[in-house]
């Protein structure tokens, strides 16, 4: 029951040595331990424990060192740092490994190598290298300047089992999931649109805008795929023809930041920083109709009616417009909401719109009159989706 013992809390360190000290019977027992060193020292339970065959340091990752700490054969202890770490804990987790590490794997980032690896004549005993790491940008560079640095004397072998990095190269901004379900595509800060099966497997990558690929959405038919960046433009992809460029929608001076094709295919719509919400032909691809003038902050989402006849737009200026797609006026504002909106739905048979806010509301509208039906007040924060 005890043989296992693991520790997030100084505290716990702490009333486990009380304990022990008033049942040293159990000391023995005790052959694993895990604690998390930051803001506590264990030592002084590891002299207590006469038997303990592995230790484990956790502090998120950056490298794990596997030593025979000179005890005894059986003695696995592991060390898992991170370059975030307090570089006093650090060094502490690394004084007393390397004199008796003999094989070293490192399984993080390697832009950024902790002082306390900087000594290679003090891991006098280390044979093994194993270097494990994602080939992403400049990684053979990192690899290059670690071995420069760190080469202790007596290394022997060193591996390298770096694979190559599959996905975004920075972080993912948007996800939308085709209408027919067999694809997920992607849009990142590194400029590019990567389509993946339902299987999780990469089909297809492409740099599709100068900058951030802020928003995606699939055509009905889940052939045409429509993106937006900071570029200000809207781009029409086939993707089952090799993400083939289909046309380039312009008029737009901020970044797009919203767009959605309509459930008959037949209109997209898109929405700027500049607060301005647009409606495209999608045989033509030019621009019918320009809804602007009635929000005074940025628009945060557009949603369409299921029958395509109403869009509804909202954001930081507390209120929702709820515009006619067929002219691209104007139908009603919807006021009462006391913060920002985040989401909102219409309801399958388009009569009614549930709006969500900071304020910790859900509101009910009636889509023709534009009235209250319901507010809803259980929730103790802001509200998200609906």
């Amino acid at each position: 029951m005890m043989e296992s013992c693991h520790f997030s809390a100084k505290d716990q360190v702490y009333a486990f040595c009380d304990f022990l000290q008033t049942r040293s019977e159990f000391t023995p027992l005790v052959q694993s331990l895990f604690v998390c060193p930051i803001g506590f020292p264990p030592y002084p339970l590891i002299r207590m424990l006469p038997n303990v065959s592995t230790l484990r340091f956790i502090i998120c990752r950056f490298g794990e060192s596997r030593s025979a700490c000179g005890a005894s054969p059986s003695i696995d202890p592991q060390l898992l740092t991170d370059s975030g770490v307090d570089e006093v804990v650090t060094s502490l987790l690394l004084d007393g490994a390397r004199c008796t590490v003999q094989t070293l794997m490192w399984t993080g980032r390697l832009d950024v190598i902790p002082p306390a690896f900087l000594m290679p004549s003090e891991w006098k005993r280390l044979h093994t290298l194993t270097i494990q790491s994602e080939l992403g940008r400049g990684a053979a560079d990192d690899i290059e300047k670690l071995l420069t640095k760190f080469c202790p004397p007596s290394l022997e072998d060193l591996n390298n089992s770096s694979v190559a990095a599959v996905g975004h190269d920075d972080n993912v901004l948007v996800i939308v999931v085709s209408p027919h379900s067999k694809w997920i595509a992607s849009g990142s800060e590194d400029s590019t649109i990567i389509v993946w099966d339902s299987g999780g497997q990469l089909c297809d990558e492409w740099v599709a805008h100068h900058g951030d690929v802020y928003s995606l959405a699939f055509s009905l038919d889940s052939r045409f795929l429509a993106s937006g960046g900071r570029d200000s433009k809207i781009i029409v992809w086939d993707v089952n023809q090799d993400a083939r460029r289909v046309a380039t929608l312009e008029g737009y001076t901020g970044d797009v930041r919203r767009c959605a094709w309509s459930p008959d295919g037949t209109t997209i719509i898109s929405v700027d920083s500049d607060r301005t919400v647009r409606l495209w032909d999608t045989k033509t691809f030019q621009q019918f109709h320009l809804c602007d003038g009635r929000h005074e902050g940025p628009i945060l989402f557009i949603h369409l009616s299921p029958d395509g006849r109403w869009l509804a737009s909202g954001g930081e200026d507390y209120h929702c417009c709820i515009w006619d797609v067929a002219s691209g006026t104007l139908h009603k504002v919807l006021r009462g909401h006391t913060q920002l909106l985040s989401g909102a739905a219409f309801d399958p048979v388009s009569t009614r719109l549930a709006t969500a806010s900071c304020d910790h509301t859900v509101r009910i509208w009636d889509v023709e009159t534009a009235k209250p039906i319901f507010v809803l007040q259980q929730h103790t924060g802001g509200v998200r989706y609906v």
